[in-house]
């Protein structure tokens, strides 16, 4: 980051900068071809609001007519697990944000969905999304061909309570394929320490 990003203040380098990714060759002429990267950053400043992060970075991928095993015990669907649901903040509408990365999905297959606790999450990109989320469109970008989706949890809807540590979630396709890389759970806290970054790693085969 320090190579790549531009210096901030005290000398301290945010992650600011323009990434780019080269030396790859790829052919997005085939309906079997996909070419997308997504990078991660995470970082702390006074003058960010306190979230807690929860990364789960597992490459899974999903055949035809599948509810992805997501836990891998050998059952369709799975747990998201090892977070904890805070307390709401005052005037906050959402209790949580889900970002999921997904590739190779295609919007000419519909039949795929993803749903937290049995609700089918929207994408933001199109209204039948419902039905057709990995749609290889993401919100606020132009290029076809990878889904960077996140999907809006709010307090009203009851999927998720303060002190949740688990959650159902089915990810389900009919004709489509496609690779989940990574999901990112995001929460806001009240709680904010300076300079200071804590986030948790989890894998789908995770108890």
């Amino acid at each position: 980051m320090r190579t790549f990003s531009a210096e901030g203040d005290g000398g301290k380098h945010p992650g600011n900068g323009t990434y780019t990714v080269g030396g790859v060759d790829a052919d997005t002429e085939d309906e079997w071809a996909y070419a997308g990267w997504s990078l991660i950053i995470i970082y702390t400043s006074p003058e960010t609001a306190g979230h807690q992060l929860y990364l789960y970075d597992n490459f899974l991928y999903c055949n035809h007519d599948t509810n992805l095993d997501f836990d891998s015990d050998g059952e369709p669907g799975g747990l998201l697990s090892g977070f904890l649901v805070p307390a709401p903040i005052a005037g906050e509408t959402n209790a949580a944000t889900m970002t999921c990365f997904v590739t190779e999905g295609d919007d000419y297959y519909n039949g795929d969905y993803i749903a937290l606790n049995d609700t089918k999450l929207w994408d933001g990109t199109e209204g039948e999304s419902l039905n057709d989320v990995w749609n290889g469109q993401s919100v606020d970008m132009t290029a076809d061909g990878v889904d960077v989706d996140t999907f809006y949890i709010t307090w009203i809807s009851g999927l998720l309570e303060t002190g949740d540590t688990s959650a159902q979630i089915d990810i389900v396709t009919d004709i489509d394929i496609w690779n989940l890389v990574y999901i990112i759970l995001s929460f806001r806290s009240e709680i904010t320490t300076s300079d200071a970054v804590t986030y948790s790693i989890g894998y789908a085969s995770d108890p």
